[in-house]
């Protein structure tokens, strides 16, 4: 469940990066929020995944930095796409978050306390700057991982103290049946 947990963190954490981003954006740069979060998301899950079957070859905390040849690879190739010119540095945001989450330790609890700090930059992007109003796709997406991670974190800390919290408690040992 931590996997789950990190790959939802880590979107969370990539579009509120992106809306401060775009709301301080001095430069003029023309990102198009939708395409890089999604290859983002697409990117971080590839890596998981790589990450996974390097785990089945070398048992330790150091499978993690096999992540790097692949994501050299892929900036390479798409450093100069047309298509979506920032591409590339959106493979090395997600090469690098997920390198942190796998050498991180105590990664639960930091994910326990992280979701509560995306809510209230989350808010605060919604109430104060005017962000996040719903008008993007990634807007979406962000409110229905930001639900979900905080309704796992309260569970965790008001109901179970000893198991894993995802996302709530529908009754006497039962979990959520999506997960």
């Amino acid at each position: 469940m931590t996997e789950v947990k990190g790959h939802l963190y880590a979107a969370a954490l990539f579009i509120i990066c992106m809306e401060v981003f775009i709301l301080s954006n001095a430069a003029g740069l023309d990102l198009n929020r939708t395409p890089h979060t999604l290859a983002f998301i697409s990117l971080f899950f590839f890596f998981c995944v790589v990450e996974y079957i390097c785990k089945y070859f070398v048992r330790s905390r150091a499978a993690s930095l096999f992540l790097l040849l692949p994501a050299i690879l892929l900036f390479f190739l798409l450093r100069n796409s047309e298509a979506l010119p920032y591409i590339a540095y959106t493979v090395v945001l997600a090469v690098v978050l997920r390198i942190l989450f796998g050498i991180l330790p105590r990664r639960d609890m930091v994910l326990l306390a992280g979701i509560f700090v995306l809510d209230a930059a989350a808010l605060y992007l919604h109430f104060e700057e005017g962000q996040l109003a719903g008008e993007y796709a990634t807007d979406k997406i962000l409110c229905v991982i930001l639900v979900i991670m905080t309704l796992a974190a309260l569970q965790k800390l008001l109901i179970e103290r000893k198991s894993q919290a995802l996302p709530f408690l529908l009754g006497q040992n039962q979990e959520f049946p999506f997960y």
